[in-house]
């Protein structure tokens, strides 16, 4: 009951992105490398059917994983230095721990970027010159430049990629077998970029996942299929 009620919980966040979504705004994409930050319809929700022996999660061979994308619950908004699309970001406060290295969104209701800060300064944002500033600059972007420059209406969130999948916890029964669990591998604010895996709840022996897809596009789910069978991830409802 635990473990499904956290997935639930990660499911419907699927795709955040603020007071937008992903199938009426494309996001502008600049954190480098591209391909690890892609926030499309097709990708804010993943699956791999039955994994392997070998995978990169080290996943329990023949169960499931789920992959999930979407901005952070907690944003910040835009409070100075506003004037060019390549300037330094200043925001309020820096209340959800972001660092160099993460992955970060700013958006408002028209446009998106997403792009890793390089560089996130110790301003107390309590004003009189302490807000925080975000460099996004070239090292680590393919550019400089958002997509436009962004008012007080934007606002600042982290990018959040998240795994569920089955491994072995390296403990054992007083009988000698193996206890599986149910993990988690997330990449979010305060990691600069780098994914953490951590075990969620002991015990679970397999993950076995249908998706609802929409078939005849009216938002509801006409099918379930395995991850296998699913052809256009966009349409998974």
């Amino acid at each position: 009951r635990f473990a499904i009620g956290q997935l639930a919980n990660d499911i419907r966040m699927a795709g955040y992105m603020g007071c937008s979504n992903v199938d009426r705004m494309e996001v502008n994409i600049i954190a480098d490398p591209p391909s690890s930050y892609s926030f499309s319809s097709s990708t804010v929700v993943t699956g791999i059917d039955n994994v392997g022996a070998t995978n990169s999660w080290s996943a329990v061979a023949g169960s499931d994983v789920l992959e999930i994308r979407r901005g952070s619950n907690t944003g910040v908004k835009l409070t100075g230095n506003m004037s060019a699309d390549n300037a330094n970001i200043q925001i309020t406060d820096n209340s959800p721990g972001f660092e160099a290295g993460d992955a970060l969104f700013i958006t408002d209701c028209t446009s998106a970027d997403l792009f890793r800060a390089t560089n996130v300064s110790a301003g107390n944002g309590q004003g009189n010159g302490g807000q925080v500033t975000i460099a996004h600059a070239n090292n680590n972007n393919t550019t400089n430049r958002l997509s436009k420059t962004y008012g007080t209406d934007a606002e600042v969130m982290a990018f959040e990629s998240v795994a569920y999948f089955i491994r072995n916890s390296g403990r054992t029964t007083p009988s000698g077998a193996a206890i599986p669990a149910l993990f988690v591998s997330s990449r979010t604010a305060g990691t600069s970029g780098v994914t953490t895996t951590y075990e969620l709840i002991e015990g679970v022996e397999n993950m076995q996942l249908e998706y609802g897809v929409d078939t005849s596009g009216d938002g509801a789910a006409d099918a379930y299929r395995t991850a296998s069978n699913v052809s256009d991830w966009s349409r998974v409802v």
